[in-house]
């Protein structure tokens, strides 16, 4: 399995509107071949994960098209964003 992973800080009084931003991105994701995740970690940052069965998937992921419905997401979510992305990391699973 290949994972990335986006981690994301919510600005002061926002981490609900964060996951929920997570939430409706998620379906957009797997449309597109993803497995997705929702996590938040011991200080509160909401970690994004998408997961492919090999490094072709997650390439095949990356030349995919947005769809108009993601651009939309994007478009709004980058309008007025509840958090600010803070890590980025890609990773293989070895077991």
């Amino acid at each position: 399995k290949v994972y990335q992973v986006y981690v994301w800080e919510a600005y002061p009084g926002r981490r609900a509107q964060l996951i929920e931003s997570a939430s409706t991105a998620q379906p957009l994701h797997e449309k597109l071949g993803a497995s997705v995740g929702i996590n938040v970690d011991q200080m509160g940052r909401v970690h994004y994960l998408m997961s492919f069965d090999t490094w072709g998937d997650w390439a095949k992921f990356q030349d995919a098209d947005p769809t108009d419905e993601v651009s939309a997401f994007f478009a709004e979510f980058y309008s007025n964003p509840p958090g600010k992305l803070v890590e980025v990391y890609s990773v293989t699973r070895v077991d």
